[in-house]
């Protein structure tokens, strides 16, 4: 069966209620040979509350300008993919969102989130001091061991 062909919510989370005539196609995120088709819900504000614990931890270290606390969230190996570029392990990842938070004070406004298993998409809007702001942009996660091990975000 071609990735096509499949449902893209056949192995969502428990919890996740989802009804074909609310939702669209919009975009898709690749993480680890994993596959999302991400989708606009008619009514997000539940799906927000399903993400992992350590991914709304690092959201609102993140608001808050805790950089310690925002790039503890991550596995000591995690690589994070920001604006075409790879930050590997905790002291590249933590010089990444030191440097962010500095250059462009940003501020995330969770809108849903879609996961499975230990993969998740989750769409925020971001407003700071960049060229386009606010922009609504996909944070697609990989966790291991109850951590952030690979972030992309676009």
């Amino acid at each position: 069966m071609s990735r096509r062909d499949r449902s893209p919510f056949r192995d969502l989370a428990d919890g996740l209620t989802f009804r074909w005539g609310a939702y669209f196609f919009v975009g898709s995120c690749h993480l680890d040979g994993s596959w999302f088709t991400r989708a606009t819900m008619s009514s997000p504000s539940d799906s927000v509350t399903t993400l992992p614990p350590i991914i709304l931890d690092y959201f609102a270290a993140a608001n808050d300008g805790r950089i310690d606390d925002a790039t503890a969230c991550f596995a000591e190996d995690a690589r994070v993919h920001d604006e075409s570029r790879d930050h590997v392990g905790q002291a590249a990842i933590r010089e990444w969102v030191a440097d962010t938070t500095q250059q462009f004070q940003p501020k995330t406004e969770l809108l849903r989130a879609i996961g499975s298993n230990d993969s998740f998409v989750a769409t925020a809007r971001v407003s700071g001091n960049f060229p386009g702001s606010p922009a609504e942009l996909d944070f697609c996660f990989t966790l291991a061991d109850e951590r952030i091990a690979a972030l992309s975000v676009g």
